[in-house]
């Protein structure tokens, strides 16, 4: 995922966007799993976090078919 956030973002060679990157990725990571565990917390089922990666996994795989790949030349 991290090689498309480049691609749709470059300008050129990248300097400073590692750290945000990789601030980003833990921030968004994070997010998921204590949603998950809030989910099975709530209902006590493991259906209810199927239910929930299902609905954010649609939009993204959503935007990866429709998203054009980006040619930049050197």
């Amino acid at each position: 995922m991290a090689a498309f956030f480049v691609e749709l973002f470059r300008r050129g060679q990248i300097h400073g966007d590692v750290g945000e990157l990789s601030t980003a990725s833990v921030a968004g990571g994070s997010i998921a799993p204590l949603v998950g565990a809030l989910l099975l917390e709530r209902f006590g089922t493991p259906q209810s976090v199927a239910v929930y990666a299902a609905a954010v996994a649609v939009p993204a795989i959503a935007i990866l078919l429709f998203s054009r790949e980006r040619r930049v030349s050197t």
